[in-house]
């Protein structure tokens, strides 16, 4: 087992809207499932509870809890998020604090504002997807295991199926840093990487990490 750095290159922006991380290990976790469901297992997702040919593991501490040695996936930005105009009633709180703080350039301060007719019915909605240059994950694992499991992976973010988050292309190389992989959550008395802050969460420690079972006390990464 060597320590890796994954680079995942896109061709689509990508949809992120969740206060849940994406860890490298549950990628690889889906990717053993979907593996085994091709080879006929009846539950797919209890045979990619073992990554052992792929990463390299912590021990365990004295509560049994421990960790496969793989990071955070990082999204790195290459625009602002783009606004959408679109039309709905107007919300005249939302007006009035935003004319007190002066981001309005108008002649006249207003003291009223009609809700459901007039120009001042359209408003700006951040939009979900953006831009990413590249998303990025460390490990300690198999190079050549890891880049052959990852054949199953399409895209990443939400809403893949409609095109979003398409991977162009994966590159595993072999770095110097071991450390990098501790970017993710980790059992309360596991060191942590170097120069990362963490705050205290419940949350599972390995996948799959979207159900709300065997959950425990670890600390989180601040990103």
């Amino acid at each position: 087992m060597l320590p890796l750095q994954v680079t995942f290159s896109l061709s689509t922006p990508v949809v992120l809207e969740s206060e849940h991380p994406v860890h490298f290990d549950g990628v690889l976790a889906a990717c053993v499932a979907r593996e085994a469901e091709e080879m006929g297992s009846e539950d797919p997702w209890t045979d990619a509870d073992d990554l052992s040919h792929l990463l390299e593991r912590t021990e365990e501490d004295a509560q049994g809890n421990w960790v496969w040695k793989a990071s955070q996936l990082v999204f790195e930005a290459c625009t602002e998020r783009f606004m959408q105009l679109l039309v709905r009633r107007s919300e005249p709180e939302e007006f009035m604090r935003a004319q007190d703080a002066g981001l309005f350039n108008a002649r006249r301060l207003r003291s009223s504002l009609p809700s459901g007719s007039g120009p001042d019915r359209s408003y700006f909605l951040y939009r979900a997807d953006q831009w990413r240059s590249s998303v990025t994950a460390h490990c300690i694992g198999d190079p050549v295991e890891i880049k052959n499991a990852l054949r199953y992976v399409k895209s990443l973010g939400k809403m893949g199926r409609n095109g979003f988050g398409a991977i162009a292309s994966v590159d595993v190389v072999v770095v110097e840093d071991s450390d990098a992989w501790m970017r993710r959550f980790l059992p309360t008395g596991h060191p942590g990487a170097a120069g990362a802050v963490y705050v205290p969460a419940m949350r599972r420690l390995r996948a799959p990490y979207w159900k709300k079972s065997d959950m425990a006390e670890v600390k989180m990464p601040v990103v």
